[in-house]
């Protein structure tokens, strides 16, 4: 698969999305700001793609999570405690590292169930909220991470960040947005 390099701009807002998993509010970016999802096994682009949006206030980052998924009816995603292994089914993960700063991973799935780990320490657990919601072709999910969870300075520091789709159903895909591993700059936090 073929497409540009990675990179997103989180515009700074004044007004907080509310978090309820439809991303219809004004702060939400109009366009999905990240696309292109590659499955790094056929180094193709992903069967069911993913779209998100991005965005903060002085206090937190946001994020909006669309993935599309073509067979509902298979999909399997059942687990409902804390800091399970969710990337075993369906989910969708946030991994971002502030300059200088521990690297964080924020996972999801459907049911809205939660995992998070600082530097690989899966003992941590950080602030963060997040609602979910299905569709008849997909699922969404609103994630917002408080600066103060992290310990970093969101105009000062610039960010890696990546994000990763599991899809656990007939279907068993990984895919990747920043496929080259070397990670993207998310400029203006």
């Amino acid at each position: 698969a073929l497409k540009a390099p990675p990179a997103a701009i989180s515009t700074l807002e004044t007004e907080a999305p509310v978090l309820d998993g439809s991303f219809k509010e004004t702060p939400w970016p109009r366009k999905a700001q990240v696309d292109g999802f590659i499955n790094p096994e056929t180094e193709e682009f992903a069967e069911a793609q993913t779209t998100v949006r991005v965005c903060h206030t002085s206090d937190a980052l946001y994020i909006a999570v669309y993935a599309r998924e073509p067979r509902m009816s298979t999909m399997a995603s059942a687990m409902p405690d804390r800091d399970a292994p969710l990337w075993q089914e369906e989910s969708f993960a946030v991994v971002l590292q502030p300059t200088g700063k521990p690297e964080y991973r924020f996972v999801v799935n459907p049911l809205g169930t939660q995992f998070d780990s600082r530097d690989g320490n899966e003992e941590w657990n950080g602030e963060w909220s997040v609602a979910t919601k299905t569709w008849p072709v997909g699922w969404s999910a609103e994630i917002e991470i408080p600066f103060a969870s992290l310990g970093a300075d969101p105009g000062k520091d610039d960010w890696e960040i990546d994000f990763v789709r599991t899809r656990r159903n007939v279907e068993n895909e990984r895919s990747v947005w920043v496929y080259s591993g070397d990670g993207t700059k998310v400029r203006g936090l």
